[in-house]
């Protein structure tokens, strides 16, 4: 029900309100979130759109299966970051853009967090069954109970307005640690190499036998000192600062030969940083790896030439003999040119044959384009070199609709061409008198029973009945949607299994609405694979943003544009696979 501040009402059906509960989570810059048992949903003030299963450069939302609905009917939000607790598995801050996913290698001190409380100064606590945990810009400051309280860790955490940690036992009470604003000094406490340590004078130099170390140091914090989270690196060899634990040393082994810089720093109880400690050291290399070691090795290679010049002179001296040897390497060079000549008739022969089979499978292909009176349709094949796997089709079923098909046979040659012909011949006979999805687990069915040794059929069909669409996909690139209402194109990825693959699959059916304006492309994979001078591929990004630039034209302006830009990515050469587009329109 909606509310617009005079009286209820049900929600438009434009804004596909899911059917399961909706957990509120909390709001950012691009929309409302919400959780659910089964999906996580953006709701932008227009339509609700389940994310569950997106992935991006950013955020792989398919970490969010199974998260913890519990405790989030209310604001889960802090400092403009979503926080969402997977059920024993970690937590997922999500900013709006980047999804970041933590568990105990990164920090976290339970994978069970309950509880969540934000504060007004932009921290979020949680608390644990060791204590308590308070999370600011991406950083972990752990709080563990000290043994004198009931185990099993608080049930609610917060800060109050001075920054005091409250933390509520169940049946008990209320534990209260007080946060001092005195900053405590960090001390490097002793130097381990090998079976040495020291404690006070910590030595700089050592020998490449003496590589392997322990660092000890302590913040002099005895209020708390187990709540003291640290964080170190060795410059020279680690590439950034360690995650923050509350660990007091640090391992280092087997250290190649270098300058080396140890430094630690702290932040203690009271959530203040401590100073810097540092320790600089050298390993000094083996005498192998010494100046007078290179100086002998220069040598070395000159004595080397040397007697490699004297070597090449004895092999002047064998030249007549090497010229009767060039004679013969003639005369198997010309008997190898005789077996390629060979070669390149019987080639000849079978490129003769491919055309042949190149040419049955375009006539396969549909002679004419149906023209229902509510659509507009272009389609569009360039084949590759071989005879290619690439197949589209239409039909009109016995209720009135339209079935438009794309399909691709894995691989080239007379098996994809074969498998392309026996699938013209079950779309003709089977589509017009069954529903898709029965369409699609008969032909898996009889694909299969063929036996053809691991070539299967990419298949991807859109039954189209007066403005409702049914979509399958079974191993085909994903189908974009463009939407002339919001002006964006929808990527409507389906993931089943390619026709021929396994006896028995599950076809997934996705249903949606077609109004005036809106545009649906098909195609094969030969399109998104196409590859520059660079070995780079044109990618599905790249399709998509194209398509929503001229999705608004008419199918075949917008195959002109698609051809165009390809091509010109590819530098106009022949494409390694089949390009096939199939554009629809609706008016």
């Amino acid at each position: 029900m909606v509310y617009d501040g005079k009286s209820w009402a049900n929600a438009p059906d434009t804004w596909e309100v899911p059917e399961d509960q909706l957990h509120y989570v909390g709001t950012l810059d691009n929309g409302m979130y919400y959780l659910t048992v089964n999906g996580f949903y953006n709701f932008d003030g227009k339509k609700f759109v389940n994310l569950i299963d997106s992935v991006d450069a950013n955020a792989d939302f398919r970490l969010l299966k199974g998260a913890s609905v519990a405790g989030t009917k209310t604001d889960n939000q802090a400092d403009g970051k979503l926080y969402i607790r997977l059920r024993n598995r970690g937590l997922v801050i999500f900013d709006g853009i980047n999804l970041n996913f933590y568990t105990k290698k990164d920090g976290l001190p339970s994978a069970n967090l309950y509880n969540p409380n934000p504060d007004h100064k932009g921290s979020m606590t949680f608390s644990h069954p060791s204590g308590a945990l308070i999370v600011k810009d991406n950083k972990f400051q752990n709080y563990y109970d000290d043994g004198g309280n009931v185990t099993g860790g608080a049930n609610v955490t917060t800060l109050d307005g001075e920054g005091n940690l409250v933390m509520h036992y169940r049946g008990i009470g209320l534990l209260i640690k007080k946060q001092d604003h005195k900053t405590y000094p960090l001390k490097l406490s002793s130097v381990s190499i090998d079976t040495a340590s020291y404690f006070y004078n910590f030595p700089t130099n050592f020998s490449h036998t003496e590589n392997s170390f322990v660092f000890k140091f302590a913040a002099l914090n005895f209020k708390d000192p187990k709540q003291t989270n640290y964080e170190y690196i060795l410059e020279g060899y680690d590439k950034d600062w360690s995650l923050p634990g509350n660990f007091s040393f640090a391992q280092y082994q087997n250290l190649p030969p270098g300058d080396y810089t140890f430094r630690v720093k702290g932040i203690t109880s009271n959530g203040i940083k401590t100073n810097d400690a540092t320790y600089a050291f050298v390993i000094t290399p083996p005498f192998w790896k010494t100046w007078w070691a290179y100086t002998f090795y220069v040598l070395f290679v000159v004595v080397g030439l040397y007697n490699l010049r004297r070597i090449e002179r004895r092999k002047m001296k064998l030249k007549e003999t090497e010229r009767v040897r060039k004679e013969r390497a003639d005369a198997r060079l010309k008997e190898a040119e005789l077996r390629a000549q060979l070669s390149e008739a019987e080639n000849e022969r079978k490129s003769i044959e491919l055309e042949e089979a190149r040419l049955l499978q375009l006539s396969l292909l549909p002679h004419e384009l149906p023209k229902p009176p509510n659509l507009d349709i272009a389609v569009y094949m360039k084949t590759a070199t071989e005879v290619g796997g690439d197949y589209y089709d239409f039909s009109v079923a016995l209720d009135g609709s339209l079935n438009v098909a794309i399909g691709d046979a894995t691989g080239h040659g007379m098996k994809a061409g074969t498998l392309v012909s026996l699938m013209k011949a079950l779309f003709t006979t089977d589509s017009v008198k069954l529903e898709i999805d029965e369409f699609f687990s008969s032909s898996n069915e009889a694909l299969k029973k063929m036996r053809m040794e691991r070539v299967m059929m990419g298949f991807a069909m859109i039954n189209i009945k007066e403005n409702r669409a049914k979509l399958i996909n079974a191993g085909m690139p994903p189908v974009y949607y463009y939407n002339n209402k919001t002006n964006q194109v929808e990527e409507i990825a389906v993931h089943c299994m390619p026709l021929g693959a396994l006896s028995s699959t599950a076809f997934q059916t996705r249903e949606f609405n077609l109004y005036p304006g809106d545009a649906i492309l098909m195609m094969s994979d030969g399109y998104p694979e196409l590859s520059n001078g660079n070995d780079k591929q044109l990618g599905y990004e790249f399709v998509q943003k194209s398509f929503e630039k001229v999705a608004e034209k008419q199918p075949e302006e917008i195959i002109d544009y698609l051809t165009t830009e390809g091509f010109r990515w590819a530098n106009s050469s022949d494409p390694d696979d089949d390009v096939t587009f199939v554009v629809i329109k609706f008016r």
